[in-house]
């Protein structure tokens, strides 16, 4: 794996694969991502792969992958031949038994991106169902993120990362969206803070993520309220104080989130600081080697922002399909029918999705359901208490019959003798077996 790690490097200044990169990200982020995946394979393919491959540059894959498409064309089936370079990507893949399935596949789907820029429909070939196994990994983390836990997360961390995961639950940003909103500056934050989208008396700060990927035209807004633009306003306020003081480097750095050392936010210092508070709140499980492979990983806020928004749906009229607008998400709903781009129903749609999104409102729903435990116990013990009740009403009842059966028995003796049927002797003898009775 550390071979692999350093082999995007070896595509560094090639053309062609510069090309095919601009071409299929907007980020440099992205672009950097799917150069190192691609490294992997290309640097195992010239020390590992089929000798035939071995020495070619990346454009030269594409047109030996262009002569086996001409030579097999007229083939009724496909043909191992005609597979050649599918099949080195997989037995690459299969080669890293130490890795996930989702990883697996998206490097797979990197290699299948390099040769779709250059050759369209004529790329490599999909992979029949039997193929398809060797893509198989490890098992997908199990997710233990729940909206409870992340609220813990949230109240014990300082106040940028207050901020930060407030606005992740609140706006369903991932922390990728939330260092892009960042970088762009906090005169910009400002100005939507003093010109807010307001309802009634509710606020919210509108975020705009911009169309998320090339192939999708759809731009994309988002939302920060409640209790989580409160904790923005809290950071900024402090942000500003940062920006006072004597040793604070000149100019400001512009970012909207600073961290101590006054470096900007960055999707590396977020997961350090999110691992080392999930081990303080004792909510850290370790899934593998890896540091960063955990139960509760961050880009699961944007699961619990998922989950939440489903319950709003439930008990609201939230149409769930703008959740995923929220996301970032293209939705089949909103293809052709373009609601979305509509701000004031987008707003609507947000604020009935909005108390779910809030923490502070996990702790009413606590409190509602310690009052429904309660009220289960009051009836509980009412309902305990009415058959003890009842079980004591008949044992009285029974008791009573008893007494008034030896009452009569008593009688009966006295009356015997009263009237000579029996002695003195019989009379202490059967009265003295009455009382003992």
């Amino acid at each position: 794996m550390g071979k692999d790690r350093v082999a995007g490097n070896v595509l560094s200044g090639n053309q062609d694969v510069a090309a095919w990169l601009e071409n299929s990200h907007t980020s440099e982020e992205g672009r950097g991502v799917s150069m190192r995946l691609f490294g992997y394979f290309y640097n195992w393919l010239q020390e590992e792969g089929n000798p035939a491959l071995r020495g070619l540059e990346p454009i030269e894959l594409v047109k030996r992958q262009k002569e086996l498409n001409r030579e097999h064309a007229n083939d009724e089936i496909m043909l191992p031949e005609r597979k050649l370079i599918l099949y080195e990507a997989l037995r690459f893949v299969e080669s890293r038994p130490d890795w996930r399935t989702s990883y697996k596949r998206k490097i797979y789907s990197t290699i299948r991106s390099f040769f779709t820029y250059y050759l369209g429909g004529d790329g490599l070939p999909t992979p029949s169902n039997g193929e398809e196994g060797k893509l198989k990994g490890k098992p997908r983390v199990r997710k233990n993120l729940t909206i409870e836990s992340l609220r813990d997360i949230i109240y014990k961390s300082n106040t940028m990362y207050r901020a930060v995961w407030g606005a992740m639950l609140s706006s369903g940003m991932g922390i990728g969206e939330i260092v892009k909103w960042s970088d762009g500056g906090i005169d910009d934050l400002k100005k939507a803070m003093a010109n807010p989208v307001r309802v009634d008396s509710v606020e919210l700060v509108e975020v705009y993520l911009g169309a998320r990927k090339l192939n999708l035209e759809m731009e994309f807004y988002t939302y920060v309220s409640g209790s989580a633009l409160e904790a923005l306003k809290a950071w900024v306020q402090h942000r500003d104080e940062l920006a006072l003081r004597p040793n604070a480097p000149r100019p400001f750095p512009d970012a909207i989130f600073i961290g101590n050392t006054y470096n900007p936010l960055n999707r590396k210092a977020a997961q350090f600081y999110w691992v080392n508070k999930l081990k303080q709140l004792g909510l850290w499980e370790s899934t593998g080697r890896r540091s960063s492979r955990t139960n509760m990983n961050i880009h699961q806020v944007r699961d619990v922002f998922k989950t939440r928004a489903h319950k709003a749906s439930a008990y609201s009229d939230a149409d769930l399909p703008m959740s995923d607008y929220f996301l970032g998400h293209k939705s089949e709903k909103y293809d052709y029918d373009h609601m979305h781009s509509d701000r004031g129903f987008r707003v609507e749609q947000y604020l009935l999705f909005m108390p779910w999104l809030d923490v502070k409102r996990i702790e009413i729903e606590g409190r509602s359901l310690e009052v429904e435990e309660y009220k289960k116990k009051v009836d509980d013990l009412t309902a305990q208490v009415a058959t003890l009740t009842a079980q004591s009403t008949t044992l009285l009842a029974n008791v009573n019959t008893e007494k008034r059966r030896g009452f009569k028995a008593l009688a009966t003796i006295l009356e015997l003798y009263e009237e000579g049927e029996i002695t003195r002797e019989q009379r202490d003898r059967y009265l003295k077996f009455e009382m003992k009775e």
